[in-house]
Formats: structure tokens, C-alpha cells, sequence
């Protein structure tokens, strides 16, 4: 739900009133209670569809830290309550028309409260119940009068809810905000750690390197005056918030600031923990894990190709080498993204046994395909993987080798 949604709605509403407060005078002037029948529908219809846009939109005004149209809405809603009001009055002069005329409702009160209560909350919930009044009832005109003043206390809800907006609650809301973006941005995540521990390429960051990647962060993360608040303000949501709508910011601008504290805590996380790769395995660890690859690369399985059979090695390309280095992930011999220092261990175990040697940049490389979450959460993605077939020669490798590991180790 959107503000042009809701404004929609409203003008659709507004023109209802007016052609509803025009009939209402008329049907109270000449004594005509028929003339209901043509009004009631159409004003419920609209006032339904607008309280039910209104209160959808004040639960996600209730999550907002920035309202762009709130004067844009205020307008529109002071015009609308003087048709509210008047329209209101009309039918509160009918009700006591037909009370004059003896249209007294014949259930017991709680019965029709609870015949009003379903009924409206059905419409609400857009549903289409079956109408238990006449049209120009006096339960009918009741219930119109309860949507008229629930549709006036949600517009004055909306109207006073950004100035609830206390420091408090604004620091709340910040917060979770940042929380739930950070949740959804995985990828980024992943890709700007890759893109940090190649360029450190094993190393541990410095003081230098640190003071670089600052620099390039905050000058690829917005306008200057943008990031500089964000520096200033950082840890205080609150007064962040209020210099952003000074300065006319939106929340496309709030959503620059949130990567860039994203960006920030990674890089500033690759400085705070110990980054060690894991060594290769003891001497007497070494022939087995050597004897596991060499098994792997040797093994033929029969393919079939367009219904031609034919025998093929499971291990056939350079790229391959990622289902092993996944294998050795999982099982905690190596780190999520220590391609180098993998690439380094199978060197040292091939003393030319191999059938295809372990490269650094074809392993770093394909990770990215798809391939840099734990075995068990592998999937196809066309984005990702060239075929199907391609995808799952490279799962059943993977699973072929860690059975050879598991029997070889």
C-alpha cells in the first residue's frame, strides 16, 4: 500500500460524500425515505474501501521514519472532514425521521449489535455479505454512521502520528529498520568480504589498508554531505533522522546510509577477528588427503549422452577442484573463502600425481557460480550455472568425493 493508493482512494470517497450530502438534503426535504435506496450502497461501498486502504496504511505509517506526503495528505483529509461531518449529520436527521415513523429495529439490541459487528467486519476484510436490512433501514443507517466516524478517527490518527515520533520510538524503529535490512542483503554480504580478502590475498588488514578502504567506502556510498552526517551521527538514530528531513533527505537516502554502516561493520570485522587459514594437514594426513584426489580424478562413470553410453572420468575439468575445496569446508579443514591458501595445500600435495592441477584463479572464479554455500543448500540457478547438466556433474562429484574421503581419511 502506497500513498497514491490511498489518495485514490480518498477522491473516490470525497466524490461520494458530495453526491451523498446532495441526495441526503433532498431525500430530508421533501419527507422521502425511498430516496436511501440510491444512497446508502454507494456511500458504504467507498466508505468500506477507504477506511479499509486508511487503516492498512496507518499500520505501515507505524513503521515509517520518513512521511514525504504527509502535507499532501492533510489537506486532502481537512477537506474531507467537513464532508464527513456533514454527511454524518444528515444521516443522524434520517434516523430520527424514521424513529418519528416507527422503524424501530424488532431484534433484541445484542443480536443486532452482533448482526453489525459481522457484517462490518466481513466488508472490511473485503468480503461481500449478505445484506440482513432493508437499505433504508435505521440498523443500515447506523452502520453508516459508525464507518463515517471510524473513517474520521483514522484520519486523525494519521494526522497526529508523526508527531508521536519520539526519540525513543524513532531509535526503535531505526534500528529494526537497519536489522531487517541488513537479513536481506546476503549477497552483499558475501560479494564485498570476497572482493576485501582478495585484494588482503591472506594477509591480515593494516592500518593502511584500512584507511584506504574508509576512503573508497565513503566515496562510493553517496553525496558527500549525505556520508559526513552519517559519520557525525552514527550511533544516535535519532538525531541522524532529524538532520536527514532538515535537509530534505528521503528514504531512499536512509537506505545509502544503512550499506554503508553494513559495508563498514564487514570491513571493520575483517580487522577484529583473527583471519587464519587453516595450515595443510600433518605429514601423516598428507598421503591420504593426496590419495582421496588422486581416487577422485582416476574414477570413470558411464554417461549417457542422447542415449550413447560412454565411460568419462567424474573429474573433468579445472573447474572441478570447487567440489573438493567444498568438501573440505564443510568438514572444517578450511575457511568459507580461503581459496588461496587451498590452492597453496593441493600444490604442496601434488608432486605431479594429479591428472589436473589445482588453480588458484579457476577455483576463486567458479566459488562464485553458485558454489560458495555449504554442499547441503546447493540448487540450480540459471544465473549462476551454465546447464543443468554442468550443475549436477558438480553435485555428484561432490557428494562421490566426500564418500571417498570419508573412506580414505
Amino acid at each position: 500500500m502506497d500513498y497514491k493508493e490511498l489518495a485514490q482512494s480518498m477522491t473516490g470517497l470525497r466524490e461520494a460524500l458530495e453526491i451523498s450530502h446532495r441526495d441526503l438534503c433532498l431525500s430530508h426535504a421533501i419527507n422521502e425515505e425511498n430516496l436511501c435506496e440510491c444512497v446508502l450502497p454507494r456511500l458504504e461501498y467507498f466508505l468500506v474501501e477507504t477506511l479499509r486502504c486508511s487503516k492498512e496504511f496507518l499500520a505501515q505509517m507505524q513503521t515509517r521514519l520518513f512521511y514525504p506526503w504527509l502535507q499532501e495528505m492533510t489537506d486532502s483529509v481537512s477537506k474531507l472532514y467537513v464532508l464527513l461531518r456533514n454527511v454524518s449529520q444528515r444521516l443522524k436527521q434520517l434516523i430520527h425521521l424514521f424513529r418519528q415513523n416507527g422503524a424501530e429495529p424488532t431484534e433484541d439490541f445484542a443480536t443486532l449489535e452482533k448482526q453489525v459487528q459481522d457484517y462490518v467486519d466481513a466488508r472490511l476484510m473485503g468480503e461481500n455479505p449478505e445484506n440482513l436490512w432493508a437499505w433504508k433501514s435505521l440498523n443500515h443507517l447506523k452502520i453508516c454512521i459508525w464507518l463515517l466516524e471510524n473513517q474520521e478517527n483514522t484520519f486523525l490518527l494519521m494526522e497526529h502520528l508523526p508527531k508521536e515520533l519520539t526519540e525513543e520510538v524513532i531509535n526503535i524503529l531505526a534500528e529494526k529498520a537497519y536489522t531487517e535490512y541488513k537479513s536481506k542483503q546476503e549477497r552483499v554480504r558475501i560479494n564485498y568480504l570476497e572482493e576485501l580478502q582478495d585484494e588482503l590475498d591472506g594477509d591480515l588488514p593494516d592500518k593502511h589498508f584500512m584507511a584506504t578502504k574508509l576512503k573508497e567506502l565513503r566515496a562510493d556510498s553517496g553525496p558527500a554531505e549525505l556520508i559526513n552526517l552519517a559519520q557525525n551521527y552514527q550511533g544516535n538514530w535519532f538525531q541522524l533522522i532529524e538532520e536527514l528531513k532538515e535537509k530534505s533527505y528521503t528514504e531512499s537516502d536512509l537506505l545509502k546510509v544503512f550499506l554503508y554502516y553494513f559495508k563498514k561493520e564487514i570491513l571493520f570485522s575483517l580487522r577484529n577477528r583473527e583471519v587464519k587459514n587453516k595450515e595443510c594437514p600433518a605429514l601423516d594426513e598428507k598421503e591420504k588427503l593426496r590419495n582421496s584426489i588422486i581416487q577422485l580424478q582416476n574414477e570413470k562413470i558411464i554417461v549417457d549422452h542422447k542415449g550413447v553410453k560412454k565411460e568419462e572420468y567424474i573429474f573433468q575439468y579445472a573447474n572441478h577442484w570447487i567440489a573438493v575445496f567444498r568438501v573440505l569446508v564443510d568438514l572444517g579443514h578450511f575457511k568459507n573463502t580461503d581459496y588461496k591458501g587451498f590452492s597453496q595445500c593441493m600444490n604442496q600435495l601434488d608432486k605431479g600425481q594429479f591428472r589436473i592441477p589445482c588453480n588458484y584463479e579457476v577455483v576463486k572464479t567458479i566459488a562464485k557460480k553458485g558454489y560458495s554455500k555449504p554442499l547441503h543448500t546447493w540448487k540450480y540457478d540459471t544465473v549462476y550455472h551454465s546447464s543443468h547438466e554442468r550443475y549436477e556433474q558438480m553435485l555428484q562429484l561432490a557428494h562421490r568425493y566426500l564418500e571417498i574421503y570419508q573412506q580414505t581419511i
